[in-house]
């Protein structure tokens, strides 16, 4: 069965979260893809612990000087066998359906060149500390919108699931985080943004 969509997994040095990502893959209701494992030049187990998945549809290519993740994605497009290729970082999971959604998305549109999809990002339990870490990293998301669809959705998520627990505890400290990372201004705006309902699409 020839690979509908071709998966590059950069790694260096993740040995101790590349197995959740790749069975990840593995664990997709599609099942005609090929996963690309490009290890950039590890030190530590990742290589063979990529190499200990006996899957015929995943394959390593080694780097033997570490390039960093850009040079070792670009090094998995060109080992890729098909022309839809999806990335997943060495530290990240897919959901379940993810992959069975991109190709079927192609195949409706055929005029498509490339489709920028959403994350969750989750740390320990916690969505608004690693979001708050993510702005921190890239200022423009919170300079070119005033509520991004990331941290929105972090923040409802986090302030609904405070409120449902009965956490007020934890729900000021959400707070307080969100103000002493970005000022009482633009966290009333945030706030005030992710209480609004969400608009229906389509």
């Amino acid at each position: 069965m020839n690979p509908a969509v071709s998966v590059v997994l950069p790694v260096h040095n993740r040995a101790d979260v590349l197995p959740r990502a790749i069975s990840s893959v593995i664990e997709q209701s599609l099942e005609n893809w090929e996963l690309i494992v490009v290890d950039d030049c590890s030190t530590d187990r990742s290589a063979e612990i990529a190499l200990s998945f006996h899957d015929e549809r995943i394959r390593l290519v080694g780097l033997s000087v570490n390039r960093g993740g850009n040079a070792a994605r670009n090094a998995g497009i060109r080992e890729a066998g098909t022309p839809l290729i999806a990335f997943l970082d060495s530290d990240d999971a897919y959901l379940p359906q993810k992959l069975e959604r991109i190709v079927a998305h192609f195949d409706n549109r055929r005029d498509l060149d490339l489709l920028v999809d959403s994350f969750i990002k989750i740390q320990q339990d916690t969505f608004i500390p690693a979001n708050i870490e993510l702005i921190r990293r890239h200022p423009e998301y919170l300079d070119q919108a005033e509520y991004r669809p990331g941290l929105g959705y972090a923040l409802r998520l986090s302030l609904w699931r405070k409120l449902k627990k009965g956490d007020p505890a934890g729900l000021l400290k959400d707070i307080g985080d969100l103000k002493r990372a970005f000022g009482s201004r633009k966290t009333l705006s945030l706030l005030s943004a992710a209480l609004r309902p969400r608009p229906r699409l389509g």
